[in-house]
Formats: C-alpha cells, structure tokens, sequence
C-alpha cells in the first residue's frame, strides 16, 4: 500500500512539472476497456457486481494506453468499491465528433452536490465514505484528472445522492501533451 502510495505522488508531481513521458500510439478504447474490466473480474465477481459495456464504435484515439489504464483502473476501482453488492457498473465509451467520450457509473451512494466541485483535488474524500468504505487515499481522482488533462483532455462527475456516480472523461481523438 506505501508503495502505490507513493507511485501516485510520483505521477501527480511529474505532472505537475509537465515531465510525464507519455507514450502516444493508436489506442482501441473498447479493448483496453475490456481488459481493465476482466483485470477487475475477480474482485467484481467476489461482490456480485458485474460490468455493462456499451462500446461504441469507431472509439481508437492516439493516446496513452499506459496512463489510460491507470485512468480506467483507478475509476472502476472507486465504482466497485462504493457500488452495492448484486448491482452493475456501466462503461460507455463513445466517439463524439473529433473526441471520445468515456463514462464510469455507478449505482452507489452518490455524492451530495456540495462536495462534487472537490472531488478531483488531492486527498480529498468525502467523510461518510470514509465510514462505509475504509481505506483510501483521495488521490485516485486527482490521478485521473491529472493523466486526462496531460493528453488535452478534461473530466467531470455527476452524482445523485442514493443514485449513484457517473465520472465522464473526454479525450481528443489525436490525444497530446499539454506540453
């Protein structure tokens, strides 16, 4: 656990410098989206959660497969652990225009309104989560906006308390550094 917790202060400080190295290739979302979710299977199907993939098509960006998987993982990861048991998380991904789109919705708690312009900082958590759901940082958010915004995308969430969360990245289709 110090491990990783200290592999994400290394990715949030090297982007803050703009020294991430990032990889770009052509990068086939609906795969890598697959692939996250057969990584996360066990620890789903442990929970009786299972994963609704809405691939459109057409949704390959230059891009980042490295740091778009730890985007996917750290976004699944928050779903799964606050989506109740014997419910389902969804993965849409789309290409809109010259970007592609990519929500991550759960079916659990919510977030109240007041602490959704938070969320993304770092170490931020919203204190009934920390009851119900025991370890975590708050960096797994700002992570996710952080190696989104280093490709010239952006993030954003939506949430209705007893309802559930829906975290929406979108990235250019030609992803680059913001450099």
């Amino acid at each position: 656990r110090l491990i990783r917790l200290v592999n994400d202060l290394l990715v949030l400080a090297r982007a803050d410098a703009d020294a991430l190295n990032l990889d770009i290739e052509t990068v086939d979302l609906g795969q890598l989206a697959r692939s996250r979710c057969e990584n996360l299977s066990l620890a789903a199907d442990a929970r009786r959660v299972s994963f609704d993939l809405q691939i459109g098509e057409q949704v390959e960006a230059r891009c980042d497969a490295d740091r778009l998987a730890q985007v996917l993982d750290n976004l699944l990861d928050n779903a799964l652990r606050y989506t109740p048991e014997g419910s389902s998380i969804t993965l849409c991904i789309q290409r809109i225009d010259n970007e592609v789109s990519c929500t991550v919705s759960d079916q659990g708690p919510g977030i109240h309104a007041s602490h959704l312009p938070f969320i993304f900082e770092r170490f931020y958590r919203v204190e009934n989560s920390r009851k119900r759901h025991g370890s975590g940082t708050g960096l797994g958010l700002a992570i996710v906006r952080s190696l989104v915004q280093a490709q010239g995308g952006r993030v954003s969430a939506e949430s209705i308390e007893g309802q559930g969360t829906a975290v929406t990245f979108w990235l250019p289709v030609d992803c680059h550094s913001t450099d």
